[in-house]
């Protein structure tokens, strides 16, 4: 009699250990699209560090509502200037970073799709973009 109530036991350990991985794996699930809720000042700093990590450019600027409205963030080209200070001649011909918000579980994160990188946001609030 005891083998068979350890036997039952296993089983339902078993079951228990199945039931909290599908659990694990609902809360990881596919990333969404999201935006910035509410940002500050310091939210603001962390979406600037890692653009510029993702992207290798130095002075990014943004405005204080950036990523509220919509998941995207295209970055201006810097075009080179002369010695002078003057816009140099020429074109550039390759397109411009574009930069995507979105959550994986709590966690917000800027996505460069082009290059396959991707930066988790600390401090930061974001929601799924409802679009």
């Amino acid at each position: 009699m005891t083998g068979r109530l350890i036997g039952r036991s296993k089983i339902a350990g078993a079951g228990l250990l199945v039931l909290s991985g599908l659990a694990a794996c609902a809360g990881t699930g596919k990333p969404v699209p999201a935006v910035l809720v509410s940002p500050d000042a310091d939210d603001i700093a962390e979406v600037k560090r890692a653009a510029e990590a993702l992207t290798g450019a130095t002075g990014v600027t943004l405005s204080g509502d950036v990523l509220t409205a919509s998941p995207e963030l295209v970055l201006d080209r810097q075009f080179p200037r002369s010695i002078e200070g003057n816009p140099a001649g020429g074109r550039i011909m390759e397109k411009p970073p574009r930069l995507t918000l979105v959550m994986k579980g709590e966690q917000c994160i800027l996505v460069y799709e082009d290059k396959d990188k991707r930066e988790t946001l600390s401090g930061v609030t974001c929601e799924p973009f409802e679009g």
